[in-house]
């Protein structure tokens, strides 16, 4: 009986993750950044948006007092796997898919790294634009770490249990 509860813990776990990625894809492929020359509009380009807003979503997760940190992995999961069915859907075949994925994979965990320790420090402002800089991000860094800021305070204002309950992420105004 205890395995089925861990099983079913597990599943549900999974189903929120895929949730909040399919709504951080959603966000990312909002055509503001793209007309307003931040982001130029590429499919690698818009899989690092997406994985910036997956970055916020994981500092969010695993901050401190958060109790949603065993979340931020099943995300990160999520999406990686919807980047991989994207990648096919653009007609990318198996024999490349595995470099392509573990280059996007390498890049969302180094960046989801470095957005958080950014997020967290005194001056976050610069610690993001650096992180954009030092990436390669975008053509904007100023409105493109701003917004960046202004999502992870939507976040950090959204409680555990809303995350939880309602599977609907409050993304900010562009």
């Amino acid at each position: 009986m205890k395995l089925f509860s861990i099983n079913s813990e597990k599943r549900k776990r999974a189903q929120r993750a895929e949730a909040w990625a399919r709504s951080i894809l959603d966000q990312s492929v909002e055509p503001v950044p793209y007309e307003k020359g931040w982001i130029p509009d590429e499919f690698d380009k818009r899989l690092e948006w997406a994985s910036l807003h997956g970055a916020c979503l994981v500092a969010r997760l695993s901050s401190e007092g958060s109790s949603l940190a065993d979340h931020a992995t099943p995300l990160t999961e999520a999406l990686l796997y919807l980047y991989d069915y994207a990648h096919r859907e653009t007609g990318v075949g198996d024999a490349s898919i595995a470099r392509k994925m573990r280059k996007h994979g390498e890049h969302l965990i180094g960046l989801t790294v470095a957005l958080g320790d950014a997020l967290v420090q005194p001056d976050r402002e610069a610690a993001v634009t650096d992180v954009i800089l030092r990436n390669g991000i975008g053509m904007e860094v100023g409105p493109i770490s701003s917004y960046l800021l202004s999502v992870y305070s939507a976040l950090s204002q959204q409680t555990d249990s809303e995350l939880l309950e309602g599977k609907t992420i409050l993304w900010p105004e562009f």
